[in-house]
């Protein structure tokens, strides 16, 4: 890949000049140049063999020489034009000024390892990109084709790379309008396997994210490295949504503070379901929805008042036959007990509320006469949440 530059005149006492002949866009790929001159003594075209000694340097005066030396043996000069070829390595791919000296001698026989006779060219000629090429006088830039937007593609000092932005973030940095990139898999369907891959300093897989079986259907998120985890964060706190479709139901809402949801986008529970649920290898054991959100309180009270199995409440014996069960906590309103007592050889007994609220409920046993008495029961009280 060729650069042509444009360069003005040069001259040494007043005996010798170069002007540029001709230019062409400059191209961001490659660090060869064209450089094209006429080389006139005592005011005509030299002609014949020439050795010409090129070098760069950052200022127009003194400063210091970038890039290599470079040396061109036996030119052969027509009506004084000339053409060569330069490689400075990558000079130009800061904003940096870059000045061209150029030494010249009529050719003696001599190589270039032999600096004999050589006449330095005064003053060096800064170099500027042809005008077709302004946009592409350094690599870091590359405009679009027809030149908006400008500074398509950048690279900075630090080797970040900006598709769209000129201040790249990250190692690349895309910016635009949605959609952002497209990863287009070309082969047919059933061959397509395209996905996107990580990989560690030893040059290990260690992640992907894409069809990473062939003409599999499926998208797969894997972390392969060994005991890494799979998470799902979200910055602000809000909640990870599962949802098949584009506004489909809801499945699966992994909320804020340990709540899952399955039907719902708002779990108020650590495991809130909303619908139906089947348990077991064959969905044998089925619990149906209900239209009600309830709190269950079971108990097993012995006859002298004490908790023998149960929770959420305590109790207390005042009489003989007579006992209180207060929940803990309330329920939000007067839920349905039963009551059972336990059979004894002496008889059957009967267990009843007395005084039922949401926070507590009386207990009576009594013979099959109505004698009170003090016996074994169970109860199970069932009320709103």
């Amino acid at each position: 890949m060729t650069k042509t530059l444009a360069l003005g005149a040069l001259t040494l006492a007043a005996a010798l000049a170069f002007t540029s002949l001709a230019s062409r866009p400059a191209e961001a790929q490659g660090t060869t140049f064209t450089y094209q001159g006429q080389l006139n003594v005592a005011g005509s075209p030299a002609n014949g063999l020439h050795d010409l000694v090129f070098r760069l340097y950052d200022a127009a005066l003194g400063g210091a020489q970038v890039g290599s030396t470079i040396c061109v043996d036996d030119v052969t000069l027509v009506d004084g034009v000339f053409t060569v070829q330069l490689d400075f390595g990558q000079q130009f791919a800061t904003t940096a000024q870059r000045h061209l000296e150029i030494e010249v001698r009529a050719d003696t026989g001599l190589g270039c390892g032999d600096g004999t006779g050589f006449t330095v060219l005064a003053p060096r000629q800064q170099l500027t990109a042809a005008p077709m090429a302004s946009h592409a006088n350094a690599a870091f830039s590359l405009d679009a084709a027809d030149g908006s937007p400008a500074s398509a593609v950048f690279v900075d000092n630090d080797g970040k790379v900006g598709v769209g932005t000129t201040a790249p973030a990250t190692q690349v940095h895309v910016k635009g309008a949605v959609p952002i990139m497209i990863l287009q898999d070309t082969a047919s369907p059933s061959n397509q396997a395209g996905y996107v891959t990580f990989w560690n300093n030893a040059s290990v897989e260690t992640a992907w994210l894409g069809y990473g079986t062939i003409g599999s259907p499926q998208l797969s998120l894997v972390n392969a490295r060994t005991g890494g985890d799979l998470r799902l964060y979200t910055g602000s706190g809000g909640d990870i949504n599962f949802t098949p479709g584009s506004g489909g139901d809801i499945n699966l809402v992994p909320a804020a503070g340990g709540r899952v949801g399955v039907g719902t986008y708002t779990p108020a529970a650590t495991l809130d379901v909303r619908g139906d649920i089947r348990l077991g290898p064959t969905g044998q054991y089925f619990a149906p929805s209900s239209e009600e959100n309830l709190r269950i309180v079971r108990g097993r009270v012995s006859s002298l008042g004490s908790i023998v199995a149960g929770a959420g409440f305590t109790v207390s014996r005042t009489s003989a036959g007579v006992f209180f069960i207060d929940f803990v906590p309330d329920f939000p309103s007067v839920p349905a007990v039963t009551v059972t007592v336990d059979y004894t050889n002496d008889g059957a007994f009967v267990g009843m509320t007395n005084g039922l609220t949401a926070n507590t409920t009386g207990i009576r046993i009594t013979t099959g006469g109505g004698t009170l008495s003090d016996r074994t029961f169970n109860f199970t009280a069932i009320g709103p949440r």
